[in-house]
């Protein structure tokens, strides 16, 4: 049976009754109870589609924000519960686990077989994703919690202690660092020899990705997201505002006023720009910022949308949403018991994503 079908036929035969029941509470010894029991089934009912789809989920013994990476089989995420994780991609068993000197929100990148995560112990690690073996790991001055990438053999993250660094992705060999004027968690950008990353001192720099050097920077009003770059654009999100700026001549292009706090990351695919703000995901024309839609949920989304054979996925506080891309309309959401602050992946029509609740999820969208 159809989804919405099942979840429309449980609703008139549980829900329904028991509205019409309400109404007439001179019939009702204990209208606490009764609400009681609607909110569970309501409850249940918002839950019938993640059990619908759910092909598995993996607990660990903390809080999964880490984002996952998805190859060789396996899905690989950090926790809080201070372990690197690498699961079966079909059956969400365990592969192996590494354990760190502290907790994890840094989301993998895999490269050549090499897994490249950072911990709240100062280090960034690079594990054998096949056997779950330490290749090398290198001291920074404080916390990793930036996401690592890997462009042209060339291992670039931030670090707490205010640097971005280069590192030769097979050695761990530094390559250059650069200093900023706080922490840096913002995953960097690199396109065209060109680095991008946020820091915490509201700055966005662009560095050549070759020699660190500088070539412009902006300082936004407030926190920076994550950024993201295309046709010679960089999007980013500060404050209630989503910028646009010329990649080339650090210009601005635009900018958009949503109506609340912004803490997602951009996704632009398609000419469009998708982003959760505090209370709202949006839509907005890449060329000029102007809304297309908004989806209001009630809720805090933090993590960075994902986009998939015409759907938006965004997590929010204990909801992972699914919109429709050409009008923003509801087609499911799923629940899980804390938030989702962990960016989903999608591989092979499975979407992957951690939640709050201590879990990563394996969801059938396809």
């Amino acid at each position: 049976m159809d989804l919405m079908k099942y979840i429309s036929a449980l609703t008139a035969l549980y829900v329904l009754p028991m509205v019409l029941y309400l109404k007439n509470l001179s019939k009702i010894r204990n209208r606490f109870t009764l609400c009681f029991l609607l909110c569970s089934i309501m409850l249940s009912l918002t839950a019938c589609s993640m059990r619908e789809h759910l092909m598995w989920k993996y607990k660990t013994d903390g809080a999964v924000i880490s984002g996952p990476a998805t190859g060789d089989g396996a899905v690989y995420f950090g926790s809080y519960d201070n372990y690197i994780y690498a699961v079966n991609i079909q059956d969400g068993s365990l592969k192996w686990k590494y354990k760190t000197g502290s907790l994890i929100d840094s989301s993998p990148a895999l490269h050549r077989g090499i897994l490249y995560i950072g911990s709240w112990d100062r280090h960034l690690y690079a594990i054998d994703a096949e056997s779950g073996t330490l290749k090398w790991k290198i001291e920074t001055g404080d916390r990793v919690r930036s996401s690592p990438v890997v462009a042209k053999d060339v291992l670039f993250f931030g670090s707490d202690d205010y640097h971005v660094y280069a590192l030769d992705y097979d050695t761990g060999t530094l390559i250059w660092r650069y200093k900023t004027r706080y922490s840096v968690r913002s995953k960097p950008i690199v396109l065209d020899g060109v680095l991008y990353c946020c820091s915490g001192d509201n700055f966005i720099y662009v560095l050549d990705a070759k020699d660190g050097s500088l070539k412009w920077k902006y300082k936004a009003p407030s926190y920076l997201s994550d950024p993201v770059v295309l046709n010679e654009t960089v999007y980013f999100c500060s404050d209630e505002h989503l910028y646009a700026f010329h990649t080339k001549s650090g210009s601005l292009k635009w900018k958009f006023k949503a109506d609340s706090w912004l803490k997602s990351g951009p996704a632009v695919v398609d000419n469009t720009v998708y982003f959760g703000s505090s209370t709202s995901i949006y839509s907005v024309s890449a060329d000029n910022g102007t809304l297309r839609w908004k989806y209001k949920t009630g809720e805090f989304v933090e993590a960075t949308p994902v986009i998939f054979d015409g759907v938006v996925y965004a997590g929010s506080s204990v909801h992972l949403y699914a919109l429709k891309v050409a009008d923003g309309s509801l087609l499911q959401k799923y629940r899980t018991a804390a938030d989702v602050e962990s960016t989903p992946v999608i591989a092979d029509g499975i979407l992957y994503v951690g939640s709050n609740d201590k879990c990563v999820y394996a969801i059938k969208i396809r």
